[in-house]
């Protein structure tokens, strides 16, 4: 639906002084009646305010001029009109792991809260299941964000609205453009509406609003569609060849941290205005084993010859194994344009990539590789079917000597060492054992491939 909100500001004068107020005014030669005019709005705005699926507005003006007056009239407008609407300002953030708090906000399975995390630019495995306390305040602000879009996605018979008020205020710049960006991205995705407020106008370009209302220091509105100069989408980052040192510095970001075996090239975004590291992509040369390539490339790289296959896929193939965004540049698209950097600059024909995450962040697919869910292998099925039986369920696996002791409480003497022989085919260590298998099995992973090889 299409929709418009009119929404008008009262004249305002402040309130009476208090006693001690006026007293220190005094001590200070201060008069109240000549207080600044940005305190003393008196004349009233107006301001139409579209709210159809898709509509961005952007309200800016300095501190005082009734921003948040303009949002809190908006905000009480489409409540009587029926509409859901979200302020992550207003999300409260209880003691609870960030994907519990998304889960219950949208009323979705893990799956579905992992998405909306992503869409957030939470898409690192330690942000998920830890509490507000323990994030960063740009990712409190990014869970909010979260929250807020879990409340939108659930719908009703009309738009739902995102309002926003100081928005990105306490975030520096980089991380700021990322929100704007991933916020204006997910809001559309939803078919909702978003009013934001800043005092910040560097955010123009990122949130490409449909409008822009500005508030001067006495109040008063003036709404207009926004300049394309200001809109100009410019990659606020330089995609160039990088080096391993580049991927040191962000390994730590990675759910994978350690170093990729065999690596080809490297890719470093920096940022284009401070020249920091904002991500960086790492290819390397492919394993020889890898199920999805007969889906992906019927027939090429297999056959008799195993020397001639891998000498076939060694020169056709690279594989790009890490894909690492620095947290505050997250949710603006980077890993997105690094993988497509790579993949129109790519020395062979074919690329593929393997990941966890792939399943809820689609930068992969947005960026022209197809998806392949990989099946378990038969070993592992044979192991989760054994701890199922023991009362040992896929998520205990996160805590693997609790999943452990469980499972030999509720084994016979011998069984679950038994099993983690046959399934990691050594005589070696079984907790050891165990710990690799948790890894693996909880791990359900896609892999996404794109080109044509060379026939």
């Amino acid at each position: 639906m299409t929709g418009r909100i009119r929404v008008t500001l009262p004249a305002h004068e402040p309130p009476a002084p208090t006693r001690a107020s006026a007293e220190a005014a005094a001590t200070l030669g201060y008069l109240f009646d000549e207080r600044p005019a940005a305190a003393r709005r008196d004349s009233s705005a107006a301001v139409a305010v579209e709210t159809g699926p898709g509509a961005l507005t952007l309200v800016l003006g300095p501190s005082g001029a009734g921003k948040s007056s303009l949002l809190t009239t908006l905000r009480d407008a489409a409540l009587q009109q029926g509409r859901t609407v979200a302020d992550p300002a207003r999300v409260a953030l209880a003691d609870r792991p960030a994907v519990d708090l998304v889960r219950r906000a949208a009323r979705c399975g893990v799956a579905g809260a992992l998405a909306l995390l992503s869409d957030a630019g939470l898409a690192e495995a330690g942000c998920l299941v830890r509490r507000p306390r323990e994030l960063s305040a740009g990712q409190r602000e990014r869970l909010r964000v979260a929250l807020a879009l879990a409340a939108l996605a659930r719908r009703s018979h009309r738009t739902p609205l995102l309002v926003a008020d100081e928005f990105a205020a306490i975030l520096d710049s980089a991380c700021a453009r990322s929100m704007a960006v991933t916020l204006a991205r997910a809001v559309r995705g939803l078919g909702a509406a978003a009013v934001i407020a800043t005092p910040r106008d560097d955010l123009v370009a990122p949130l490409a609003p449909t409008t822009i209302v500005r508030l001067d220091a006495r109040g008063r509105a003036a709404s207009a569609s926004p300049d394309p100069a200001d809109c100009d989408p410019a990659d606020a980052h330089e995609i160039a060849p990088g080096s391993m040192a580049d991927y040191a510095e962000l390994a730590r970001h990675h759910y994978r941290a350690g170093r990729p075996a065999r690596p080809s090239r490297v890719l470093a975004a920096r940022d284009v205005r401070t020249g920091a590291l904002a991500g960086v992509l790492v290819e390397c040369f492919p394993t020889l084993n890898g199920a999805w390539r007969e889906r992906a490339w019927p027939g090429v790289f297999t056959g008799p010859d195993r020397r001639a296959s891998a000498l076939r896929l060694n020169a056709q193939v690279r594989r790009i194994a890490r894909v690492v965004v620095e947290p505050a540049h997250r949710g603006a698209g980077l890993a997105q344009r690094l993988v497509e950097r790579a993949l129109a600059t790519a020395d062979t024909p074919c690329a593929e990539a393997v990941a966890a995450l792939g399943r809820f962040s689609s930068f992969f697919e947005r960026a022209g590789m197809t998806r392949y869910d990989l099946p378990l292998r038969p070993r592992d099925a044979r192991l989760l079917d054994a701890l199922d039986h023991l009362g040992v369920e896929p998520w205990r696996l996160a805590t693997p000597e609790a999943a452990l002791a469980r499972a030999r409480r509720a084994a016979a003497p011998g069984f679950v060492e038994d099993e983690l022989r046959r399934w990691s085919r050594s005589r070696g260590d079984p907790g050891r054992a165990f710990r690799d298998a948790c890894r693996r099995l909880g791990c359900r992973m896609s892999a996404f491939a794109a080109g044509s090889p060379a026939v």
